[in-house]
Parts: C-alpha cells; sequence; structure tokens
C-alpha cells in the first residue's frame, strides 16, 4: 500500500522541487536476487544468458557472488561489501540475478528530488515505469524460475530459488543514476549438492532454452509453488501444474495417428474401430483418462512408475476437495513436485 503524503511532509524528508523547468527524463530498470537454496557454489564460473519470453527479454546470471553476477549484468557491484550482505541476508550462494529493462522513457514534470549517496533521489514521480516494470517481472519471471528449477533440480533433490532481494534505478538521458522513493505501509531444513566450477553455463543456456517455450500458466504455478512453505498450497499449486500440463497435452494428441499406430490398417474392421473410437474423444475428459493418453502419446521420456504417482496424487488431492484430509505430508508434497518437475520439463 502506498501512503500520499503532503507537499510539506515530503519537504520534511529533504526533498525540494526539481530546479530545472524541463521535465526530468529517465528510463528504469530493475534486479532481481535469488538465492538457490539446494546448490552449494565455492568457485562457480559466473555466466550471464538472454532469457526470452513472450518477445520479452531478461538477462540472467549466476555466480558465487552477488557482485560477480552483477558485475556481468550491468559492469557494477551490486553492494559495498558483499559478505556483509549474505550475513544480513542470511543467504548462501549461489545466487541467480535477473536484469530486467530498460523501459521506455518516461517523464516527470518539476519532481521532487534530493542527492541520496551520491545519486539523484525522486519522491513517487514516476509510478508509471515502476508499474511497466512491473508487468515486465509478472510476464518473465515465472518462466525464469520454473525453467531454473526444472533445470537444476535431479529425480532426488527439488532445488528452490528464493527471492531475497530487489532494486529498481533509473537512469537520464546525460547517464544520470536516479532512484524514485516512496513510502508504503516457517522453517525448513534442506540439503544441498555441489554446483561444478563450469557448471554455470549450461544451467543458464539450458534453462534459456526450457523456458520460451513453457507453459506460462503452468510456469506461474510453479514460481508460486517454489516459495510457498504451507504443505497444503505447495501441493494444491503442484498439482494444478501437473493438471494444466495434461490438458494442454492431450489437445496436441494426434488421436488418428496414435490410433493408427497402435492397430493393424491391415484389418477389415480396423478403420470402423478407429472411427469408433475417435467418436468417443468428446467423452474423454476425466483427469485420469487424459493422463494415461498423454502417457502413451507424449510423455515417453517419463519413468515407468510416473502413472502409479499420478493416481497417488489424484486420490490425495480428492480427499482434500471432499474434506478428507486437512493437509498432505512433506513426502507427498515432494511426490507432487517432482512430477510436476517431470511435465515441465518436456518440450
Amino acid at each position: 500500500m502506498t501512503i500520499t503524503l503532503s507537499e510539506h511532509a515530503i519537504r520534511a524528508l529533504g526533498f525540494e522541487r526539481h530546479p530545472s523547468r524541463q521535465a526530468l527524463q529517465a528510463c528504469f530498470q530493475a534486479i532481481h536476487v535469488f538465492a538457490v537454496d539446494g546448490i552449494v557454489a565455492d568457485s562457480c564460473v559466473p555466466h550471464a544468458e538472454q532469457f526470452s519470453v513472450d518477445q520479452v527479454t531478461a538477462s540472467v546470471a549466476i555466480a558465487d557472488s552477488v557482485n560477480a553476477a552483477n558485475q556481468l549484468l550491468v559492469g557494477d557491484d551490486y553492494v559495498d561489501d558483499d559478505v556483509k550482505w549474505m550475513e544480513e541476508k542470511g543467504a548462501r550462494p549461489p545466487f541467480v540475478l535477473v536484469f530486467l529493462g530498460p523501459t521506455r522513457s518516461f517523464e516527470s514534470p518539476h519532481p521532487f528530488c534530493k542527492e541520496l549517496d551520491g545519486k539523484l533521489a525522486t519522491f513517487d514521480a514516476f509510478r508509471e515505469a515502476k508499474q511497466e516494470l512491473e508487468l515486465f517481472a509478472e510476464k518473465l519471471l515465472p518462466s525464469i524460475v520454473s525453467s531454473l528449477i526444472c533445470t537444476l533440480s535431479t529425480p532426488t533433490q527439488i532445488v528452490r530459488l528464493k527471492k531475497i532481494d530487489h532494486v529498481v534505478f533509473g537512469e537520464t538521458p546525460d547517464g544520470q543514476l536516479l532512484h524514485d522513493l516512496r513510502i508504503g505501509g516457517n522453517v525448513s531444513i534442506s540439503t544441498a549438492r555441489r554446483l561444478l566450477d563450469d557448471e554455470a553455463q549450461r544451467i543458464l543456456e539450458r534453462a534459456s532454452t526450457l523456458a520460451q517455450p513453457m507453459s506460462r500458466k503452468a510456469a506461474r504455478l510453479m514460481w508460486l509453488a517454489s516459495s510457498e512453505s504451507d504443505l497444503l498450497k505447495r501441493f494444491l499449486y503442484n498439482f494444478l501444474v501437473i493438471e494444466i500440463l495434461t490438458h494442454e497435452t492431450f489437445k496436441r494428441i494426434d488421436f488418428e495417428q496414435q490410433l493408427t499406430t497402435v492397430m493393424a490398417p491391415e484389418l477389415p474392421t480396423g478403420h470402423l474401430l478407429r472411427g469408433l473410437l475417435l467418436e468417443q474423444r468428446e467423452h474423454w475428459k476425466s483427469l485420469r483418462v487424459r493422463f494415461v493418453w498423454c502417457l502413451a502419446a507424449q510423455w515417453h521420456h517419463l519413468s515407468e512408475d510416473a502413472l502409479e504417482k499420478f493416481l497417488v496424487l489424484k486420490r490425495l488431492r480428492d480427499r482434500i476437495a471432499h474434506g478428507d484430509l486437512s493437509a498432505p505430508v512433506a513426502a507427498e508434497v515432494e511426490m507432487a513436485e517432482q512430477l510436476a518437475l517431470e511435465l515441465l520439463k518436456t518440450p
């Protein structure tokens, strides 16, 4: 929630009207910082990669230091003392930084300004620019984070990205940095595997390839699940990922080709049986039937026990929906996460 201050209150904070009679112009950028939970990196070689989702691009860097990653993105340190910063945030490497922007140029006529730490600060003068950055984030971050989770996780360990910081800053046409200020009003234990020195480049390249075609609806739910500590919500978010991807994949199946493949075309009644089955296609609405079709026609890479896991998870979901179960246990949530990630990795 944004608090609206009177002009007197704004002046009391040290702001004065910008002396220039011309409107102040600036383009804005944002950096979102994530800690990777489940990976240890003592000497990770920093790497940056371009991600593109729906024709909007972002730069993503991974490194064992927030400053090393930020140097790759903008050529400057993120903080003065990254060791102290890690202690304050309670975070450990590796870190993933996502750079969004720049926005188009925005202008503010005669804004309130002051100098702050050697940079120009304005008071709530570029709200539309920050709203544009929020739209960038809504479009890009779910796919970027979900693709990284898919790439970093293994069949035996799920990796999560925890957002720990972000900064928004502008730049005027003459290169001056600008900050637009405003006033607004569960514990878990995890194990970690080690990130190899040269692994960062391969991870970002695979994740970048995965992010572009990824289902936007499913990616957003995986993004929500990754930052959720409540077991019930995490389970339901992940089951919704499974459900959405099942329905989306089912719609892409060429049933005529599939039935021709499994039925001998030389049989005199083969075409009649195919026609009969195709007529029933509109009745294949249950999630279980569609999941089986997807396994048979598209998801050949899934493990042999994928159907068994799905049936267990669906029974759990049904018990929750009927009020027979208040919340799943951690192992059941992890099973849902693993299956959701396997499906999300599917091209």
